[in-house]
């Protein structure tokens, strides 16, 4: 086994004529729209439109010598691709299977969910974190169950709001990406509660609603207009560093989580999510208007994409090696494809709810999980478990330059992965022989960073 897959499901529908890139430039271009901003008491509270659920998987590695390849499943809420049809993978390609471990449905929109470990989950809503404990180890159930959940705390905070990503830290804490405040809180997990709000600068993406003690996001809900950055990502990129994605800007930047300083590495990626790191120490993220999981180079310019036929991609996550899960809002599918190879392993098409509203109705029905998938996580085997290729998640060491490409993205060509390893290892390499201060010199030189200031009564970063 390589590990768990988790998959959030939303009722919300995938409204094509809003998913293009031009649509999003027209939505959010205006620059005036930060100014004069209606007073933040006069905000309407927010609204619970959509349910939610997440799936869970096994994904099973195999070896593609003439066994089962690429399975298609139906998402009926059965055992996810055990049945319909299947092909084999080519000879000596890597192959997988996902066996569905269970599916859990809400009333309340679940955005991310992650496992702190084999027995610990932490469910993201849109306005709270939740820790959940297990009655035993996920990849020792049969069948994952609400009634095999217990819930050991709730977090709130008047910052948290529209959360997109969980993040555990390996240090006690957890980064949430949330949209509604343009920051990233850290959250203690043995408590329960919200230590920090890390504010992305102003001075890069504009200042929107300033945010204090008495800034409860919970009764006053910001819309995405009048948001300065919409972040969606954040998750780890060695040290205490996170890497973030925003949505307004398609910006990739790096926030360091003890000091609250950010390098933006590239922007111009409009309604881009998930940024992550790889093994390999690429920076990585899903193009979603373009339908393309891409990569890019340690000078923030593209080094290769994979496109994947989707006007929607909400979320790409990898597996291991050149294995990615990918999230296909538009056709509500589950998709896993060898990069190398371009051969595509696993899909799974769930089941839609045709009409407008009446979810509650269509909670009823067996098998249906939501109108579009979400969001991605995955914790890998234990090292040395039969199967599991584990890895650490590489490790940036270095800020990037800015680079705006402009729309010139869109055709990159696959850049050779050899040729994109060898700029990685130049790239370590002059690093490595930098001393610190040296180091942080040749950040400052060829970033933006901003180093906000701290208020200790908020404890937030403005």
């Amino acid at each position: 086994m390589l590990g768990i897959l988790a998959l959030t499901h939303s009722s919300r529908k995938a409204n094509l004529a809003r998913c293009s890139v031009e649509f999003l430039n027209r939505r959010f271009a205006d620059p005036e729209r930060l100014r004069e901003l209606p007073p933040f008491a006069s905000l309407p509270p927010p609204r619970a439109l959509y349910s939610g659920a997440v799936s869970f998987y096994r994904v099973l590695a195999q070896t593609g010598e003439g066994g089962e390849g690429i399975g298609v499943g139906d998402g009926a809420g059965g055992t996810g691709g055990a049945g319909g049809d299947h092909r084999e993978s080519a000879p000596g390609r890597p192959g997988v299977r996902l066996e569905c471990v269970g599916r859990l449905r809400s009333r309340d929109r679940i955005q991310h969910v992650a496992l702190l470990d084999a027995g610990v989950l932490l469910v993201g809503y849109e306005h709270r974190l939740e820790r959940w404990r297990l009655r035993a180890p996920i990849d020792r159930l049969q069948r994952l169950t609400t009634a095999d959940c217990e819930m050991v705390w709730r977090c709130e905070h008047p910052h948290l709001a529209g959360l997109h990503t969980v993040e555990p830290l390996g240090d006690g804490r957890a980064a949430l990406s949330c949209a509604s405040a343009d920051a990233v809180l850290l959250c203690d997990l043995e408590r329960g509660t919200v230590d920090a709000t890390l504010r992305l600068p102003a001075a890069l993406y504009g200042q929107g609603y300033e945010l204090n003690p008495a800034t409860d996001l919970r009764r006053h809900a910001i819309p995405d207009e009048a948001q300065a950055t919409h972040v969606n990502a954040a998750h780890r990129a060695g040290g205490s560093r996170v890497v973030v994605s925003t949505l307004i800007q398609g910006a990739i930047g790096l926030l360091d989580l003890a000091s609250g300083a950010y390098a933006e590495i590239s922007r111009g990626f409009v309604g881009c999510h998930g940024a992550r790191l790889s093994a390999d120490g690429e920076l990585y993220f899903a193009d979603s208007p373009a339908g393309a999981l891409t990569f890019l180079t340690a000078a923030g310019q593209v080094a290769r994409r994979f496109a994947v036929n989707s006007r929607w991609l909400h979320d790409a996550q990898q597996i291991s090696g050149s294995l990615y899960a990918f999230a296909l809002a538009d056709t509500n599918e589950l998709r896993v494809y060898d990069l190398d190879g371009g051969e595509l392993l696993w899909r799974e098409r769930f089941r839609t709810w045709p009409l407008p509203g009446l979810f509650g109705a269509a909670r009823l029905l067996p098998g249906w999980l939501g109108n579009t998938t979400q969001s991605l996580s995955f914790h890998p085997a234990a090292p040395g478990a039969a199967g599991a290729p584990w890895r650490e998640t590489g490790t940036l060491l270095s800020g990037a330059p800015r680079h705006h490409p402009a729309g010139a993205a869109q055709g990159v060509t696959m850049k050779s992965k050899r040729d994109n390893r060898k700029s990685l290892k130049l790239h370590r390499e002059t690093l490595q022989a930098l001393s610190e201060q040296e180091a942080s010199n040749v950040v400052a030189g060829i970033t933006t960073t901003v180093r906000p200031s701290f208020c200790a009564v908020s404890q937030c970063f403005c």
